[in-house]
């Protein structure tokens, strides 16, 4: 059931005398959606076999023969208009000699430093931030990245139409940010509710992918002893493998481009 249906049942159950006064006005405001309204149906149709390549390409920043690939990778997504997902992620270091605390993150239990990523359907870390120390809160990680403000300048489609991240409960609920349904977000879980938060989920898990991929194959950063704050750029490193993670996405793929059939681009185009 969508906040729409939920607002009209109320709208009746409160003509028939079902609820208060009170009651009505708390649960219609508490079930208004945070997504912008888009009048969609006053927008001409079009076919997309009358548009070309170089029509497509200015439309949906994609190959024309690509298309139809982004629409099966997206079918198992409820969310239409979220193009990447992003988690924030601790990579160890050896215990310093000062300044444990600083860098201590509690819910690892490791001395460590943070980075936010997104992740990209096509397999490749669209924006990396970092490194912050490593008790830092993904929440705060992301205010001091500044995408929040990026995303709400830049973050819409050619059509007006706003585009949007996928994060775990740690983050804010903006426009251009969500985040699954919480119980302290809405008074009652929807069984539709919980089978968004379940679809999503199981999509989200690429971000996990891509951090397992730099760890992967550069395995020198998993190794903390060697990781030493003040005797190497622990920092850079990370940075510099993610990179390179990247160029060998876009020459070979990888799990998450795979799992959404979409080609990443070449290296002269990422390096460009």
């Amino acid at each position: 059931m969508s906040f729409d249906e939920v607002r009209d049942s109320l709208v009746i159950s409160f003509a028939e005398g079902l609820i208060t006064d009170e009651e009505f006005l708390f649960l219609y405001e508490e079930y208004e959606s945070v997504n912008p309204f888009y009048p969609y149906w006053e927008f001409e149709p079009f076919c997309l076999d009358s548009l070309d390549s170089s029509e497509c390409k200015s439309e949906f920043r994609l190959e024309k023969e690509d298309i139809p690939f982004v629409a099966d990778a997206l079918q198992g997504s409820p969310l239409k208009n979220c193009f990447g997902f992003i988690d924030g992620t601790v990579r160890g270091i050896c215990r310093p000699d000062t300044n444990q605390r600083v860098v201590y993150n509690g819910h690892k239990r490791v001395h460590g430093l943070k980075f936010q990523s997104v992740a990209l359907p096509n397999g490749l870390i669209g924006n990396l931030y970092g490194p912050v120390e490593g008790r830092r809160h993904d929440a705060g990680m992301l205010k001091d990245s500044g995408l929040l403000n990026d995303l709400s300048r830049a973050g819409f489609n050619t059509r007006g139409e706003v585009l949007c991240l996928y994060g775990d409960p740690a983050y804010p609920l903006r426009p251009n940010l969500m985040r699954p349904y919480c119980q302290g977000d809405v008074p009652v879980l929807t069984p539709e509710m919980e089978a968004f938060n379940t679809a999503m989920s199981s999509v989200r898990v690429s971000v996990e992918w891509l951090f397992n991929d730099v760890s992967n194959y550069f395995k020198f950063i998993d190794f903390k002893k060697n990781l030493k704050i003040g005797m190497s750029a622990v920092g850079k490193q990370y940075i510099v493998c993610a990179l390179l993670r990247n160029i060998l996405t876009c020459l070979y793929g990888n799990i998450t481009s795979d799992h959404f059939q979409l080609e990443p681009p070449t290296v002269q185009d990422y390096l460009a």
